[in-house]
């Protein structure tokens, strides 16, 4: 299982203001400060999110880094959560955007996302998947 249609990202084309919107296919998706994103909530999912950031603005970040998303698809039979590191524009690479994405997901409909452990019998945590993917994109 990939991250891969259960996540769709939106990104910017053009160098200056940007927006990032990310969304969960058939499912929600929520913004948290957890550190290891362990245990997906059973409340508080919103259809998308949003960041803007204006150029001018004294708020501007050029690029967005750690930012921790739970999220889930395919109607709840699919939790999950995300780590992302987010780089609208590369000036030095044509002006591509830098997607990096660390996931985990848990396919059974379950809330727990702890990463399974090798000669650790626990009937909970079953076939979850960690990875990691990177895109550049024009």
């Amino acid at each position: 299982m990939s991250i891969q249609g259960c996540v769709k990202l939106t990104v910017p084309k053009d160098y200056g203001d940007w927006i990032f919107t990310i969304s969960s296919i058939d499912g929600g998706i929520q913004k948290t400060n957890d550190l290891y994103l362990n245990k997906a909530p059973d409340s508080g999912y919103q259809s998308s999110i949003k960041i803007k950031m204006d150029y001018g603005s004294d708020k501007y970040m050029p690029s967005l880094f750690n930012q921790r998303f739970y999220f889930y698809t395919q109607s709840g039979k699919v939790y999950g959560s995300m780590l992302v590191n987010f780089k609208p524009h590369r000036k030095f690479r044509g002006n591509e955007c830098g997607i990096e994405i660390q996931y985990k997901m848990n396919p059974t409909g379950s809330k727990n996302l702890e990463l399974k452990r090798e000669n650790v019998p626990d009937s909970n945590i079953t076939n979850i998947t960690g990875n990691r993917y990177a895109l550049n994109a024009r």
